[in-house]
């Protein structure tokens, strides 16, 4: 296998999603003192940087959520729409970062190191997100099985499934060994 396409950004790259037509948008951090300054660069596939708009937090994750728009994970504990005119912070948030963004549809799943999941309606963003809790640790993953399922990962050890026409119930966990095995 070998590389196709590649950018070059002075900065950390902390996440990148696909835009379509060969594009990608990039979000990354840089520590400047004790500030995270974040941006999100738009990368054609020409090897352009189209834009760059400035987020004032570092980015775990970031995933599309319609054409244009974008769903980041931030390090504050809020999570940010981005878009051509900037980010905008969605009603609510954890507290501590977020780790993971995951969406389906008009509802996305944040991840956060407050042990919690959080669920949120992208067409109101000024309503509340629900919360979800069944984790000991951090929840570093988030991902959807079709449009009510949504799977995550902690580093308690533990994979949830859980059921979103259900708030809260966890449907099932599984625990798996966390640490080395002894050949």
């Amino acid at each position: 296998m070998s590389v196709q396409q590649a950018w070059k950004v002075d900065r950390w790259v902390d996440a990148v999603v696909a835009a379509g037509d060969g594009n990608v948008v990039a979000a990354t951090s840089n520590l400047t003192g004790s500030i995270w300054d974040g941006r999100v660069f738009g990368l054609t596939s020409n090897g352009t940087v189209e834009a760059e708009i400035l987020v004032e937090c570092g980015m775990a994750d970031l995933c599309a959520i319609g054409e244009g728009q974008f769903l980041a994970a931030c390090d504050d504990g809020m999570v940010r729409v981005i878009h051509s005119g900037g980010a905008m912070i969605i009603s609510g948030g954890h507290n501590g970062v977020v780790n993971a963004v995951s969406v389906s549809g008009t509802t996305g799943a944040t991840a956060g190191s407050d042990r919690g999941i959080q669920f949120y309606d992208l067409e109101k963003h000024s309503a509340e997100p629900a919360r979800f809790e069944g984790h000991c640790d951090s929840v570093n993953s988030v991902d959807w099985n079709g449009a009510n399922v949504l799977l995550s990962a902690s580093s308690d050890g533990t994979v949830c499934v859980w059921d979103a026409r259900n708030r809260p119930i966890c449907k099932s966990s599984v625990a798996i060994h966390v640490g080395s095995v002894a050949h």
